[in-house]
């Protein structure tokens, strides 16, 4: 934010007193302004006034005459000098030149990660305007010149310290496993660098609590992928209808997702086996899928404070890996979360199960409610009968998720480096989210409620 000099409490300069004045000085720019705003027709401004207490232009010709210049004069000042009360909000020239440039200026990425998503990241950024991804890192030899010849991209590496020390990289995505989402995240933040952490966003609540510090201290932007759905139409819709107390009192929230053969390592992404492991990955199907509901939840109930969560977990469904494989991560995951204000959101998620694959959305208000897939507004019923009324919100051909996913965070990311709205997910309400899915762990095997 640009600072400027402070006005008096009204807003403007205080004027001195006639004869106050230091010797030879003359009129400060805040005092032209004064005296100009005061002048109108009939009524000569204090600075006419003053020429009275020079003795050899008493004469009436003289008197006339000078008013007439003063008025001129003060009258020119208020189009040519700056205004104080304008000043904090008015940028001088260079600023106004300096943000022209910003807005229409490339940013360039860079993508530590080049795993599965972070070829998913390279796709997005190079069709997002504005963006040029320009590096790609990973520790595994040859991997990211593989993805850099694929997607033409200029450079590669095996280590993401020389893309922290390049000037033309003005964002960080971090795309590698969970557990080794911190390191990268804080040394990106402290070399002055923009970050999109892939979810979750860490492991551990002390490792969030520290990436939340570093990107306070350093005053760049931390974001969080778990945002995906945030930005969906029907997201964005049901947020601004609830803001609008269409649903009177919010107070239930529930999301299922459930597959029927999605483990990651096993059904899909058969390469990527560190999703079987507890210490890569830091869970199973909560940790992994589970997050984007909970982000969504949260943000959408108004990001009330939780205060207690409960939860159950289960591994064992379907068959394991031929090659004998561990997988010690769960399946599926139940989660209560009771909220401030007496709400509450449940959450059921599943890798796999045997039922129908099935995703859920609702919210609950004490005037209406609003059912997602697609977005349906639920009303009270008529006098003489019990259904509710119910209406679709988006329009013919708009479905819930348009203008969401990882295309929709990285346009805001590219407005946020504009100097606009921050990304959503910011690192503070990533860190409540990351603070639930501990909560919810350690409650599964206690078997008791977590009090946060």
């Amino acid at each position: 934010m640009r600072q400027s000099g402070q006005p008096a409490a009204d807003g403007w300069p205080r004027k001195k007193a006639l004869g106050s004045e230091t010797p030879g000085a003359g009129p400060t720019a805040g005092e032209l302004h004064a005296g100009a705003v005061a002048a109108s027709p009939g009524k000569p401004s204090n600075f006419a006034l003053e020429f009275d207490r020079i003795p050899h232009l008493n004469e009436p010709a003289c008197r006339l005459q000078y008013r007439r210049i003063a008025r001129r004069a003060i009258i020119i000042t208020l189009y040519l000098l700056p205004d104080p009360s304008r000043s904090s909000t008015r940028p001088n020239c260079k600023e106004q030149e300096s943000e022209m440039r910003m807005a229409g200026r490339t940013y360039g990425i860079g993508i530590i990660g080049a795993g599965h998503i972070g070829r998913a990241h390279v796709k997005t950024w190079r069709e997002c305007p504005r963006a040029e991804v320009r590096a790609v890192v990973d520790v595994i030899p040859g991997r990211a010149p593989v993805v850099a010849h694929e997607f033409k991209i200029p450079s590669a590496y095996t280590d993401y310290a020389p893309v922290l020390e390049r000037h033309d990289i003005d964002l960080v995505a971090v795309c590698t496993p969970p557990y080794a989402h911190y390191q990268p995240t804080v040394d990106a933040l402290q070399a002055g660098k923009a970050v999109l952490c892939e979810k979750p966003f860490a492991l551990q609540v002390g490792e969030a609590e520290r990436m939340v510090a570093a990107a306070r201290a350093s005053g760049q932007h931390l974001a969080v992928a778990s945002a995906r759905f945030r930005y969906g139409a029907a997201s964005c819709k049901a947020k601004e209808m609830i803001a609008a107390g269409a649903l009177g009192r919010v107070y239930y929230g529930r999301a299922s997702l459930f597959r029927q053969r999605g483990r990651p390592g096993i059904d899909l992404l058969k390469d990527a086996t560190w999703f079987l492991s507890k210490g890569h990955a830091g869970g199973g199907a909560l940790i992994d899928i589970g997050v984007y509901e909970i982000d969504l939840m949260l943000w959408l109930m108004g990001n009330p404070r939780v205060l207690s969560v409960s939860a159950t977990t289960w591994q064992g469904i379907g068959d394991p890996r031929p090659d004998g494989m561990v997988q010690n991560v769960e399946d599926h995951a139940t989660v209560m979360c009771q909220l401030e204000g007496g709400a509450a959101f449940a959450l059921e998620v599943a890798w796999a199960s045997h039922i129908q694959d099935q995703h859920v959305r609702l919210i609950l208000g004490d005037r209406g409610g609003l059912q997602f897939g697609p977005l349906t507004f639920f009303g009270p019923p008529v006098a003489v009968g019990r259904d509710c009324l119910s209406r679709r919100v988006l329009g013919k051909g708009v479905g819930d998720g348009a203008g969401g996913g990882l295309p929709g965070i990285a346009r805001a990311f590219i407005t946020a480096l504009d100097g606009g709205p921050a990304p959503m997910t910011p690192a503070e309400e990533a860190l409540v989210v990351t603070r639930v899915i501990d909560a919810a762990y350690c409650s599964a095997a206690t078997g008791r409620p977590v009090v946060l």
